[in-house]
């Protein structure tokens, strides 16, 4: 309700490369305050019942909050992206829509495995950039990429462009 009262019609009057670093910095405004939370938090406390459980814990709550973090950011820019440059329309038959869907879905698990089998976990410094990239790039195929390619591939309609007036 904030974002649409206070800033929305002032955003979409904004430059791609405007929107596209405000997706960044949103994200990385985010990422930081985890940082900064994680930082003020500090050390756990080894001194409970269940602190053979705290390491294994705090691997799993970073590397969820990597996912989490590069999902946000692959689908901000792919959304903006594709507002832009695409419009891809929903519409369509049910065998189209069928078609984009398990297109759309095996590119996506393609992504998915491909990068989770190549790219290591361990050690955790390099396994959490890596999260980052491989949920960013699954999350930019969904919001951009798959909308362009059903749009070329003729199994989904595009809005034309916008007209540009300039007035002087």
């Amino acid at each position: 309700m904030i974002w649409v009262r206070y800033f929305a019609k002032n955003f979409r009057k904004r430059i791609l490369g405007q929107k596209v670093l405000a997706a960044v910095l949103v994200t990385a405004v985010i990422g930081l305050s985890y940082v900064l939370v994680l930082y003020l938090i500090g050390a756990p406390d080894l001194a409970v019942p269940w602190a053979d459980f705290i390491p294994e814990a705090e691997i799993a709550t970073k590397t969820e909050m990597a996912r989490t973090f590069g999902a946000l950011l692959g689908f901000s820019i792919g959304a903006i992206l594709e507002g832009s440059r695409i419009r891809f329309r929903v519409e369509g038959s049910l065998k189209k829509r069928a078609v984009r869907y398990l297109f759309g879905l095996i590119i996506m698990l393609i992504i998915w495995q491909g990068l989770g089998s190549l790219f290591p976990r361990e050690p955790i410094w390099l396994g959490i950039p890596l999260y980052i990239i491989r949920y960013g790039l699954i999350t930019l195929w969904a919001s951009y990429f798959a909308p362009m390619a059903f749009v070329r591939l003729r199994l989904a309609e595009a809005d034309p462009p916008p007209e540009i007036n300039l007035k002087l």
